[in-house]
């Protein structure tokens, strides 16, 4: 089920062979919302998070923000798993929620963990790292920030290093 990032397109040799999985279609969504679709073109940042969590799967934050913050779905673009597998669990073009007033704008990276408490693993460092090169060079942007810079919140924790 996993595919590999190199080929997918420009900038796509930045990946090298990371393990990705596309589960947008297989992600809980809300019964009646949907988020708004946007033009790529509109992204000028790379916006990082944790989920806070010591473990979870996209499907428990998927879950989370639908049952407590009513959104659509997950509110992130990307989340990567503790052993490095990115899942993509939106497209793109979805203008989802997970930065407040910057989301028309911004990609939402989460990294599994708790890094308040602990470090991000080696391997999803550079699977974060490897997806944001793409990413900037794939889009054009420039900017990445931690979630904590665009709003009040300690998010991504104090053991995320800078992009």
């Amino acid at each position: 089920m996993f595919k590999y990032l190199a080929g997918i397109g420009a900038g796509a040799g930045i990946l090298g062979m990371l393990a990705f999985r596309d589960i947008v279609e297989d992600l809980p969504k809300h019964p009646s919302k949907t988020y708004k679709q946007r033009d790529p073109s509109q992204i000028d940042k790379i916006v990082i998070h944790h989920s806070a969590w010591p473990d979870g799967t996209p499907e428990d934050y998927a879950k989370l923000h639908i049952d407590t913050h009513d959104w659509a779905g997950i509110g992130y673009h990307f989340v990567i798993q503790k052993s490095g597998i990115i899942y993509q669990t939106n497209r793109i073009s979805t203008q989802s929620n997970h930065v407040g007033e910057e989301n028309p704008y911004a990609i939402g990276l989460c990294l599994t963990g708790n890094f308040e408490e602990e470090k991000p693993t080696t391997i999803q460092l550079t699977s974060a790292k490897a997806l944001v090169a793409f990413l900037k060079l794939r889009y054009g942007i420039w900017e990445v920030g931690p979630h904590g810079r665009y709003r009040n919140t300690s998010c991504p924790g104090r053991y995320m290093p800078d992009f």
